[in-house]
């Protein structure tokens, strides 16, 4: 068909002061370059990613993730969000992979995705002594889509797993397919930051 593509920039009122006033805040914005169109075949995961060699088909929906060195749990590369910072404010982003399509089990089988985690979400303290801990709302999910193949449509993304506060060192972690085996699905890594509280 004949189409336009658009990249549709947003700018808000974030928020009042209290006293009618209105608080805007901006930044440096949205780059785009290098822009191309290609036919290709649908790229299908190897079943295996260390992101060696970069991303490799995987796509953030929002920025905020990005591969390289300070992600990496072993090898050179991994990816993570905001590498060599704190992540950004109030923005949800989701690291997706590319299109998997599921093996089947029999019926004293499991289909299971592995991987490697650590993850730093805002925590605190409340204020009597420092003995009543408090964590934050940002999280992170692990989720799956699935294509339908007569309306060739993906559904909404389903949450298989969620991870807050901190961990302390690299661990395995891993996911239950078995739900979706013989389909072909995305999975999705879900990182949403929000408002903790208020300065009332």
């Amino acid at each position: 068909q004949r189409v336009r593509i658009g990249f549709y920039h947003v700018d808000q009122t974030e928020d009042t002061d209290g006293n009618g006033g209105i608080h805007h805040y901006e930044s440096s914005g949205w780059f785009v370059d290098d822009v191309s169109v290609e036919k290709r075949s649908v790229m299908v995961f190897s079943g295996s990613e260390t992101f060696e060699s970069g991303w490799d088909g995987w796509v953030a929906d929002n920025g905020v993730w990005g591969v390289g060195s300070a992600a990496a749990h072993s090898g050179t590369n991994g990816v993570g969000t905001a590498l060599g910072g704190t992540y950004p404010w109030g923005v949800a982003s989701r690291l997706v992979s590319p299109v998997m399509d599921l093996q089947t089990v029999q019926t004293n089988e499991l289909l299971v995705m592995r991987f490697w985690q650590w993850f730093s979400y805002w925590y605190g303290y409340g204020s009597d002594n420092w003995d009543t801990w408090w964590g934050g709302n940002d999280y992170g999910q692990v989720q799956v889509q699935v294509y339908n193949t007569n309306t060739f449509q993906w559904s909404n993304w389903t949450n298989l797993s969620t991870v807050s506060l901190y961990s302390a060192v690299w661990s395995p972690a891993q996911v239950d397919l078995t739900t979706y085996a013989g389909q072909r699905v995305r999975i999705g890594f879900y990182h949403v930051d929000q408002t903790e509280d208020t300065d009332g």
